[in-house]
């Protein structure tokens, strides 16, 4: 089993840049919150992640790989993520 789930992930030009830069072969389920937009990380910044995630799935769904990008009405917490666990893991799976 190769897939990958990236649930509200802070995406940073370290972890970007690799994915804008090839072409992934794995098949990716990408999720979001849409209340993403001031969460507060482990060094204390305030940070938006939908903004970045936004732009990485632009730049995934262009470049046509096996990939599944969804923006959930939830904010940065288990709340919302556990629910769509089985949905992604479903997802790549189909993939």
């Amino acid at each position: 089993m190769q897939e990958l789930k990236l649930h509200s992930q802070h995406l940073n030009e370290e972890l970007a840049l690799p994915v804008y830069c090839s072409k992934p072969v794995t098949p990716l389920y990408h999720s979001i919150g849409i209340k993403e937009t001031e969460v507060k990380t482990t060094d204390g910044a305030v940070r938006n992640f939908i903004e970045p995630n936004r732009a990485l799935a632009h730049a995934l769904q262009a470049k046509q790989v096996r990939y599944h990008y969804h923006e959930f009405d939830g904010d940065h917490s288990w709340t919302y993520w556990q629910p769509d666990l089985p949905i992604g893991l479903k997802k790549v799976i189909e993939m």
